[in-house]
């Protein structure tokens, strides 16, 4: 059974606030091991996993038409500068086992 853990993240800016942001998540099945559980595909190995992921190779299409060209659009107005933000200057990430 997979087993949750909590991952907490402390950023600290350049203004001396410390952000943090906290999450959870577990291990789970890879693709190749749900995919095994299908009806067929017990028996079945990496190899044939991979195979099964691509598709024949298809028909080549057709060239398409040459578009129009469009019109020359109007200039758009400078924006003010903006201030000069706080930057992250440390990061910290803990990792807790949960029961």
């Amino acid at each position: 059974m997979p087993k949750p853990k909590t991952i907490i993240l402390n950023f600290k800016t350049s203004d001396g606030k410390t952000l943090s942001a906290e999450f959870e998540l577990s291990d789970g099945e890879s693709a190749f091991e749900l995919w095994k559980k299908l009806p067929g595909n017990e028996a079945k190995n990496e190899t044939q996993y991979f195979a099964e992921q691509k598709g024949a190779q298809g028909v080549k299409g057709d060239k398409g038409d040459k578009g129009d060209r469009g019109a020359q659009g109007e200039k758009g107005i400078t924006g003010t500068t903006g201030a000069q933000g706080a930057s992250i200057v440390s990061v910290s990430v803990q990792v807790k086992e949960n029961p």
